[in-house]
């Protein structure tokens, strides 16, 4: 037995040995021990590790290692990203007439075709190109769209560099394939050149070219995910953990007033029904009455209409129980029509949204908006003296809200911690000044 409880002792941290270790041997050579005194030597050697294993230092450098581990691991998994660029240049025929201002509105007039959905969904959609073919079978293609456009597509004027080059600017399109991100840049520059030669030439519109001047490259190495940047946010998340393990260890009413909190917080939060938010673009003319259109548009006649047409119904619950004109303020409150620019010669454009509920509803909302600004736009008094009105246009059609924009319950969540922890730090402290008056 005394061969076992030596083996027993062994289990000890080093620390101990060293210094009781001569103490307990003496000890064990004048006492018989048994089979209890054993388990009570390693339960004791256990605990003593356990201690150890616990200390600051340890657990701080295994959540550290942890975390940089993992966030190594995660970044490995995540799809590399590569960006191709080309640079055109805008220039005019010899001796023509350019009208610089005239110049700058037909070529945003260009980019905004460009990146109009039947344009970009074209491309998407090409069978030599296949882009986004895996979000395509589980996003709707109004979200990749979406993405595409204000993600994925970046269109950059360049500063003349002491004047040698004026009027350039620069496409990029990041995409995770190499050899697509190249094609889709190629084809952006192709489309983009396309419909300048079509707008230009007209007596209203000067005449203006593109020409390449870098053509679409090839990129070799990916600009996303910075692996070694994720790997130390990781290291820092570990660390962090580490600081919150110890504080649960030594402050556990905090840590766990400080997680119930945040729990509750979150359950809570899906109490709050969800919100969705329909967005549509349209260009409308005249632009010196569009105030006055939005007006007629979002008129209590029209919000009314929309709100009982029987393929809504709208706002159900709140019709039975408040007035009409409350809930048609409410709708106008859910509304937002939106100038994205300013005045160019063919008209402005404006952005619908309309946040809902449903999103199957929430879209169906903005087409009835769409049909209430046409509409609005037949009913102007004509004047002789106007200019002539293009068509009513729609550039973006009213997309299926794929994701609720409210409530974010993950934020909801963390500030339900980050309140609890506080409360729980009071509670102890008034829990240690009852026990300091009652000693």
């Amino acid at each position: 037995m005394k061969g076992w409880m030596r083996l027993a002792v062994r289990l000890y941290p080093p620390g101990w040995r060293n210094r009781y270790g001569a103490e307990f041997g003496a000890l064990l050579e004048e006492v018989g021990p048994g089979w209890r005194d054993f388990w009570d030597v390693v339960r004791g050697a256990l605990a003593m590790q356990m201690k150890v294993l616990w200390s600051f230092r340890n657990v701080i450098a295994a959540c550290g290692l942890a975390g940089a581990t993992i966030a190594a691991l995660v970044a490995f998994q995540m799809d590399n990203r590569y960006v191709s660029n080309t640079v055109l240049r805008v220039s005019t025929p010899a001796g023509a007439k350019t009208d610089e201002d005239a110049l700058a509105k037909q070529l945003q007039q260009v980019q905004e075709q460009l990146l109009s959905r039947s344009s970009l969904a074209g491309i998407i959609q090409r069978r030599d190109l296949d882009l986004y073919q895996p979000e395509r079978h589980r996003v709707p293609m109004e979200d990749i769209i979406q993405s595409m456009r204000t993600q994925d597509i970046r269109i950059s004027p360049l500063q003349p560099a002491g004047g040698r080059v004026a009027n350039a600017f620069q496409i990029q399109f990041s995409y995770a394939d190499p050899v697509r991100a190249q094609a889709v840049t190629r084809a952006l520059a192709a489309r983009m050149m396309e419909l300048t030669a079509a707008k230009g030439g007209a007596p209203d519109r000067p005449a203006a070219e593109l020409e390449v001047l870098d053509p679409a490259s090839l990129p070799d190495q990916p600009i996303y995910p910075n692996r070694l940047a994720i790997a130390a946010f990781g290291l820092i998340g570990g660390l962090a953990t580490g600081l919150i393990l110890i504080g649960a260890r030594r402050w556990p009413i905090v840590a766990a007033t400080g997680i119930g909190v945040a729990i509750v917080a979150g359950g809570l939060s899906f109490l709050i029904p969800d919100r969705y938010v329909s967005n549509a673009v349209v260009r409308v003319t005249p632009t010196e009455s569009v105030n006055d259109l939005i007006g007629r548009a979002l008129s209590q006649e029209v919000l009314l209409g929309i709100i009982q047409e029987p393929e809504l119904d709208l706002y159900h619950r709140e019709r039975a129980r408040r007035p009409i004109a409350s809930v048609v303020e409410s709708m106008r409150h859910d509304v937002q029509i939106l100038l994205v620019r300013g005045s160019h010669g063919n008209g402005e454009l404006l952005q619908i949204r309309f946040s809902y509920g449903d999103r199957h509803q929430a879209q169906a909302a903005v087409r009835s908006l769409l049909t209430a600004l046409r509409e609005a736009q037949t009913m102007e008094p004509s004047n002789s003296q106007a200019p002539a009105r293009p068509a009513f246009e729609i550039l973006d059609p009213p997309s299926l809200p794929n994701q609720p924009v409210f409530p974010n319950r993950l934020m909801i969540a963390l500030l339900g911690l980050g309140a609890g922890l506080p409360l729980g730090a009071a509670v102890l402290w008034v829990r240690n000044r009852r026990t300091l008056k009652a000693v």
